[in-house]
């Protein structure tokens, strides 16, 4: 099998898997009411389940498949402590000072460290950096201009730019030479999403929340001013809120919601262990690495073991198998050192990318909704929508200024936006012309 693309133990699921499968406990009987039903089992989902459990209500937390098996299990295990979409040159958003917006991510990265040591989640959390690879020289320079801006008003920022001549200090293979240089950032964190979103789900059920696997939701009807009926394909459960957080796996079961999603997909793959040599080999520090492409590169280390996971594949449909090799082709064209080492997981998700592409909160026909692509900030949303239910403090959140806006109707479903994304990503990459 020496040089083989594809390991013997090759699996056509989420690398996380292997030491966290999803939770396979009976599905719990089915109640015909509760406080609240909750919508998808991903990080917002069972944020907004456990903080309403903990706090007395019953709270029945619905998914189509297995707990935690959307993009929760399926990223790339980055947690991110920053908006995305969010202009990185300072000034305003929406009319307020962008600080405001990026004190409430900060928020959420400390959110979800209170909840893993609140539950000791053994997740395998590191702070190992990024790296940011210029793919142009033009890409450089607008890194070293927004890296001034927000030194000016960040003065205790730690992040700092390499050059060319110093990439062979970070990265090997052909990075060294084919980047022109990159933004190095200390935030970085990574850990085990698996055994993450497992860890919180188990706590939902252990304060009382209801969990229904394999329980797809088919629609919501509002029966009185306090009263909703939600049709699943397991019966039907008359709840007084209820809470979509299905992000990028939303359907026209609840259109609210998916008006307002454009399903983002991408392909991962992880290698076979490596060795931690031959880790250091690669990427001396273990940053997660990252280009300026529109058709960006994701490297990153997991958190656990020594594998790389590498992503790619974006906006193409669903075909793991073809895209396992494919993607190993580019990764050890970028790591020639890595031609020995197989791919031992691919797969596939979908991340929500929504009109504005900010963080979202708010009320849609009554029904509450929440979604971003940040998963901290979807945990910390998911939670400050359990707290507007209860009625308690600490529910505002600056993402309310966010317009809750559908794709135009020309772009329903938003997966329209498909091959047209495609063509211009990659006509602007021809070009040059750098994120």
């Amino acid at each position: 099998m020496a040089g083989h693309p594809i390991s013997e133990d090759f699996a056509e699921e989420p690398y996380w898997w292997r030491s966290a499968p999803r939770l396979s406990a009976p599905c719990a009987d089915f109640p015909s009411e509760a406080d609240v039903v909750v919508v998808g089992s991903g990080f917002g989902g069972t944020s907004t389940a456990l903080t309403l459990a903990k706090h007395g209500h019953s709270v029945a937390l619905l998914d189509a498949g297995a707990m935690g098996a959307g993009a929760c299990s399926r990223n790339m295990g980055g947690l991110m402590d920053r908006v995305e979409g969010a202009p990185q040159s300072g000034g305003a958003l929406l009319g307020r000072p962008i600080e405001e917006f990026e004190a409430e991510a900060k928020e959420a990265g400390q959110f979800v460290q209170r909840l893993i040591a609140q539950y000791k989640i053994e997740c395998n959390l590191r702070r190992d950096g990024s790296a940011r690879l210029a793919s142009t020289k033009s890409a450089l320079d607008g890194m070293r201009a927004r890296l001034a801006q927000k030194k000016a008003r960040v003065p205790n920022c730690t992040d700092r730019i390499v050059e060319q001549s110093d990439l062979a200090d970070l990265v090997g293979g052909r990075a060294r030479n084919r980047y022109f240089g990159a933004l190095l950032s200390d935030d970085q964190a990574t850990l085990h999403p698996g055994r993450f979103i497992n860890g919180l789900l188990l706590a939902a059920e252990e304060a009382g929340a209801t969990l229904l696997a394999h329980t797809r939701a088919l629609g919501a009807v509002r029966v009185s001013k306090e009263k909703f009926r939600v049709m699943t394909s397991r019966g039907v459960i008359t709840a007084r809120n209820v809470v979509i957080a299905t992000a990028g796996y939303s359907t026209d079961a609840f259109p609210v919601a998916r008006r307002r999603i454009w399903p983002f997909g991408a392909h991962v793959i992880a290698t076979a262990p490596m060795g931690e040599d031959l880790m250091r080999q690669i990427n001396r520090e273990r940053r997660v690495l990252t280009d300026t492409r529109y058709h960006w590169m994701v490297a990153s280390p997991a958190p656990d073991e020594p594998r790389l996971l590498f992503s790619g594949g974006y906006l193409e449909r669903p075909d793991v198998a073809r895209w396992a090799v494919k993607l190993h082709r580019r990764l050890i064209d970028l790591f020639p050192e890595l031609e020995l080492v197989p791919v031992s997981n691919a797969w596939f998700g979908y991340m929500p990318i929504n009109r504005p592409r900010l963080p979202q909160i708010g009320i849609l026909d009554g029904i509450h909704y929440s979604s971003d692509t940040s998963w901290a900030v979807s945990l910390l949303l998911g939670h400050k929508v359990a707290l507007r239910i209860l009625g308690q403090q600490g529910s505002e959140s600056v993402f309310d200024l966010v317009p809750l806006d559908e794709y135009p109707t020309i772009l329903q479903p938003p997966s329209l936006l498909r091959l047209p994304a495609r063509l211009t990503m990659s006509a602007m990459d021809a070009m040059g012309i750098g994120m």
